[in-house]
Formats: C-alpha cells, sequence, structure tokens
C-alpha cells in the first residue's frame, strides 16, 4: 500500500504550491482581510456548506474538532480536496466572467488512544483578489483609482477529539436488543496561520502632466497561532437481532466557539509620489514602514447545529452561526465592518449503504441551501450572499468486495462532488453584482493501518 503513502505525500506538496494563491476574484474580498473561507467538511460542501453537527468515521471535520473521536481506533483517514470557481461580476450594463481554480484541502485523521482522536491538516482562512478601477472629476481634473488585491491567509491546523461520556443501555424486547448510546466529546484545534495580502493603490491623473501622482503598496504576512473549541453530543438507537446491529436513529449537536484572537502579523508600507514630464521621472517617498509587528485580531464567533439520521440513509442538517466582525481590528485600525451571521441546512440520502456491490444503492445523493449576512455595508446596502448546493459520493468500486480484514472492513474510497451556485451584492447605487458557480471535486480514503498483519 506504499503507493498511497507516495500519493498523499505528492498532493500535500503541490497544495503548498497552490496554497500561496488567491483563490478569489471577487472585489468584495477588499475589505477586511479578505474573503472568509468556508468550513472544509468534504460532505458539508453539498450540503450547504454545513460542519457543525457533523461526525464520521471516515470524513475529517477541521470546524468541529470534537468529531474527531468518531474516527475508528483502527483506521487512517485522508481528505483531499480541490476547487473551482467561475466567477460573473455586473456593473450598471457592463460584465465580466472569469474561471479559477486551487487545491483546497488536504487532512489527515488518526487515533492516538481509544479516547483521543486527531486531525492534522492544510486549508484556507482568507482570499483576497481583485482589480477595481474608479475614474473622478475634481475640478477640472480627472483622478483614476486603481485598486488591486492578491494573497491570502491559510491555517495548518492540529485537532485534538476527547470522549468524555460513553454510555450505553440496553433494553431486552422480546428477541429484540434495543441500545441506548450517550456520547459526549470535547475538542481543541490549534492552527498556524500564515499567508500574506498584497495591496496596490494607484492614484494617477492621465490628462494632467504638472500634478503629481501617488502610489501605495501594503503587505501583510502573517505567522500566528489561532485557538478554538467546540462540543458535540450524539445520540443513538440502535436494534440488535441475531448479531445484526442496525442504527434506527442518529441525534447529533455540535457547539462551536472561537474567542477574539490576536494573531501576530507584520506589515510593510510604502507611498510614494511621483512626477512624469516627457520620460522625466521626479519621485519622492512620503511614508515607508517595513516589518511593523503587531496583530490582526480574528473575531469573537460561535455557531450551534443539529443533524437527525435515520436508518443510516436519510440525513438532515442545520447550523447558524455568528461572528462578531465589529470588533475586529487590523495592526490597530477598527475595520469598520459589521457582524455577520451565516445560516445553512442541507440533507444526504443512501439508499441502501449496506449493498457494497450495488453501486448506486451506496451512493451518496446531497444537497443544501445556505444564507450568508456578510460583514460588509456599502453605500447603504448589506452585502448577503446566498446559494445553493448539490453533490455526490460515488465509491470507487472493488473487485475484492471491500477488501476485508478479520477486524475491519476496509471502507472503499469515495470521490465527492459537488456544485454549488451563490450570488451576493447589488447593482444598486454603483455597485457590483457578483455570481458564481462553485465546482468542488474531493477524494476520501480509508485505510487500516493500526493492526499486525500475518501476511502482506
Amino acid at each position: 500500500m506504499r503507493y498511497k503513502y507516495v500519493f498523499i505525500i505528492i498532493c500535500i506538496s503541490i497544495s503548498t504550491q497552490y496554497f500561496s494563491q488567491s483563490f478569489t476574484l471577487s472585489p468584495y474580498s477588499k475589505f477586511g482581510i479578505g474573503d472568509i473561507s468556508y468550513p472544509s467538511y468534504v460532505p458539508g460542501f453539498a450540503m450547504g456548506f454545513t460542519s457543525i453537527a457533523h461526525r464520521s468515521n471516515r470524513y475529517i471535520n477541521s470546524e468541529n474538532p470534537a468529531a474527531a473521536t468518531e474516527i475508528d481506533t483502527l483506521t487512517f483517514v485522508t481528505d483531499i480536496s480541490m476547487m473551482g470557481r467561475v466567477f460573473t461580476l455586473k456593473h450598471l450594463s457592463s460584465s465580466y466572467t472569469k474561471t479559477n481554480t486551487d487545491m483546497n484541502y488536504v487532512a489527515m485523521g488518526f487515533p492516538i488512544a481509544k479516547n483521543w482522536k486527531v486531525n492534522i491538516g492544510l486549508s484556507p482562512f482568507s482570499n483576497s483578489g481583485y482589480n477595481i478601477q474608479e475614474v473622478k472629476n475634481i475640478d477640472t481634473l480627472v483622478l483614476t483609482n486603481t485598486y488591486k488585491g492578491d494573497g491570502g491567509l491559510n491555517e495548518v491546523f492540529w485537532s485534538n477529539g476527547f470522549n468524555v461520556l460513553n454510555n450505553k443501555h440496553t433494553v431486552k424486547k422480546d428477541n429484540l436488543l434495543i441500545n441506548h448510546f450517550h456520547k459526549l466529546s470535547f475538542g481543541v484545534k490549534t492552527a498556524f496561520i500564515f499567508g500574506s495580502i498584497d495591496r496596490y493603490t494607484s492614484s494617477v491623473f492621465l490628462e494632467d502632466l504638472y500634478v503629481f501622482d501617488v502610489n501605495k503598496t501594503d503587505r501583510i504576512i502573517s505567522n500566528g497561532i489561532d485557538v478554538k473549541g467546540a462540543l458535540q453530543y450524539q445520540f443513538l438507537l440502535q436494534e440488535e437481532n441475531n448479531m445484526e446491529k442496525r442504527n434506527k436513529l442518529k441525534i447529533i449537536a455540535g457547539l462551536i466557539y472561537h474567542p477574539l484572537t490576536p494573531i501576530q502579523a507584520r506589515q510593510t508600507i510604502l507611498i510614494t509620489k511621483f512626477l512624469n514630464l516627457q520620460g522625466s521621472i521626479t519621485k519622492d517617498t512620503i511614508l515607508n514602514i517595513e516589518n511593523q509587528k503587531g496583530y490582526i485580531k480574528v473575531p469573537q464567533s460561535y455557531g450551534i447545529g443539529l443533524t437527525i439520521e435515520t436508518n443510516n440513509k436519510f440525513t438532515w442538517t442545520g447550523e447558524i452561526s455568528f461572528k462578531e466582525w465589529s470588533k475586529s481590528s487590523i495592526f490597530g485600525e477598527q475595520t469598520n465592518l459589521k457582524n455577520s451571521m451565516f445560516v445553512a441546512t442541507g440533507i444526504q440520502y443512501i439508499p441502501d449503504p449496506t449493498k457494497f456491490y450495488q453501486y448506486w444503492k451506496m451512493t451518496h445523493y446531497r444537497m443544501g441551501f445556505y444564507y450568508n449576512q456578510t460583514y460588509l455595508n456599502l453605500n447603504l446596502h448589506n452585502i448577503n450572499e446566498f446559494g445553493i448546493t448539490f453533490g455526490l459520493g460515488l465509491p470507487i468500486a472493488k473487485t475484492d468486495k471491500g477488501e476485508s480484514t478479520m477486524i475491519r472492513r476496509k471502507l472503499p474510497p469515495i470521490i465527492n462532488v459537488s456544485l454549488a451556485y451563490g450570488n451576493r451584492g447589488t447593482t444598486n447605487n454603483n455597485l457590483i453584482k457578483e455570481s458564481f458557480w462553485q465546482f468542488s471535486l474531493s477524494l476520501n480514503i480509508h485505510d487500516i493501518w493500526f493492526i499486525k498483519r500475518k501476511y502482506d
């Protein structure tokens, strides 16, 4: 199975190259630290970007670290995901369309002890990428302002999940055993936030040669630590008859909390003015600050979620979360953003998850809806986003019927495909309306590592 290890290492190496680039092309990424990335839970991409109340023995939930406790004590789990977006920007009577792709997510999960499971990975934190130009008339002069931005912040995370309650109560009814399980887990996610955001502004009087033009470059480099905590409670109703176990009902409640956190960063600012007269350039430095140390204050946030699953076939989930961006700041300056709210819901249906060899009966069918009340209010308009998502979980069929061991069945790899349509903003009051199609392709690998084999 060495090819799997090589494949994972190659994907991680490629992802570090991609993560240095910006995924967004939105003009709204100009504000704050850019567009905040949605949670990286692979099935949740197609279920309204939900994550808080999800837990799975084969997927990694980086948003709720308490979910790591669902990983089996003998397994090693890997998630690798790529994304693509087709952006369409509309302003008054003009429109602009462009496509962008990026390596989105690489993560691994494994056990440390019976009640202690770990996830590690690399995922985007925010993205900034825009190119805006505006023209203003100042008396008899025409001023052209150009705003450009690129880059983003990423996180290398280490999530620890711990079981603190695992009770089982059994009731016998005729020849049927009814089991009631109660599980409570808590988790802590520690992330190293790194990356850079580059912003460039120029103010140029194109039609007048005797007026100074101004250029400004602003670069922020982050290299700080971020921490969040989480809880998950799970109730499972299970029927057992003749050694056959069937999960009838599963209820999961999740809670996440992120305190106001100052993340270390450095800032370099250069402002110059220049005069171009027939090729002779006169230049003067107005401000030059190099590697100024400071902090990016990431706001306090919290959220709750609920998931209900019946017969391992139908799953519904819903969640709501809040972020207090009004209290955030960058190097001591208030960001002038408003508090945001995210609401999402999604469903998943598996016709028959026990039919390992009837392909379409074990396929996962997903859809969802989300509404994001963003932190922006421009020209007296709230910039909100809403969208709908769809997706499939496609197991990779195996001729060896799942590659069983004496202790566990190794689950087949799954290719997850999701498609989302969303839009935000408006063309009113000289603003921009943005719509996009987002495509996600990911691979999930479930392997059994922590047993001694007699034969290889």
